[in-house]
């Protein structure tokens, strides 16, 4: 137990998405009613440790904390007898507070270092390059990439953490960790409240930002309803044809087609397809 929990606090520390991925695979069996205090107790030692001897900063400090305190609470409270659904819905107000608190704390930081990576790629540019042969477009795109980064700072810890989650959930399931529904997955109608705030906040320009950020947190929640649908459509021949599905997956997530998914899920939680597809099918059966 105690090298797979060290080996999870230094990459949750480093990689919060690994560390979460790798808790849920490897670190399984630690994670049972008995084991998994003293499992966690061990990561935690292991991230202040590595803080106090200063081989991570504050905010990898805090962020390795609350990934991983997501899953736990994920986990108990599955077993405390929540629904999954529920279960995420709540971890993701967790992680979207410490989302808004990082923001507050290290967000000039991370501006900073952005600004000096900026700096630098237009170094290298024209180390590489002559002078003349660097056109404005290519300076444009480097602005916008980081202006981007810098203005979705909020977003990104929130999606990337719920995907890592729930990826780890659905390892936890295979495992027998939890028990859970996956393709009848659907979060709460109030969840559309949200989306529609973050649209007027996206279409108000002294709230676009925020109200950009806000669509796109929401987005991860969405993204885990389309799959879903998915799953409940097509699951079975998904499954029969593994390569494929991670075949699609990757291509999805390189040309976006997770926007796609997300859609559905959006949409789902006004016209419930799966309810939809239930009555056809129990229609079909009452005619024959």
């Amino acid at each position: 137990m105690v090298i797979i929990a060290v080996l999870a606090a230094i990459l949750t520390a480093f990689f919060p998405f690994v560390g979460v991925i790798f808790t849920s695979s490897l670190g399984a069996k630690h994670l049972n009613e008995d084991g998994w205090k003293s499992f966690a107790g061990i990561m935690l030692a292991g991230c202040i440790l590595l803080f106090a001897f200063q081989v991570i900063t504050a905010e990898m400090l805090l962020s390795a904390l609350f990934s991983m305190t997501g899953l736990l609470l994920f986990l108990q409270l599955c077993r405390k007898g929540f629904k999954a659904e529920i279960a995420l819905s709540l971890v993701a107000l967790l992680e979207a507070a410490y989302a808004l608190v990082r923001t507050l704390l290290f967000k000039s930081a991370f501006q900073q270092s952005i600004l000096d990576a900026e700096t630098s790629a237009q170094d290298m540019l024209l180390s590489l390059m002559p002078q003349q042969a660097i056109t404005p477009q290519m300076n444009e795109q480097i602005a916008t990439m980081t202006n981007l980064m810098m203005d979705l700072f909020t977003a990104t810890w929130m999606i990337q953490t719920m995907i890592a989650i729930y990826l780890a959930a659905l390892i936890l399931r295979k495992k027998g960790l939890i028990s859970w529904d996956h393709a009848r997955t659907r979060f709460p109608f109030e969840t559309t409240y949200v989306v529609i705030a973050g649209m007027v906040g996206a279409l108000v320009p002294a709230l676009r930002i925020y109200g950009i950020n806000l669509l796109v947190m929401m987005g991860s929640l969405f993204l885990i309803q389309g799959i879903a649908v998915i799953d409940f459509v097509a699951g079975a021949v998904l499954r029969r044809m593994r390569w494929l599905t991670t075949v699609l997956i990757f291509i999805g997530l390189l040309n976006g087609f997770f926007l796609f998914v997300a859609a559905i899920g959006l949409f789902d939680v006004w016209f419930n397809f799966r309810k939809i597809t239930d009555r056809e099918e129990s229609h079909e059966n009452y005619s024959d």
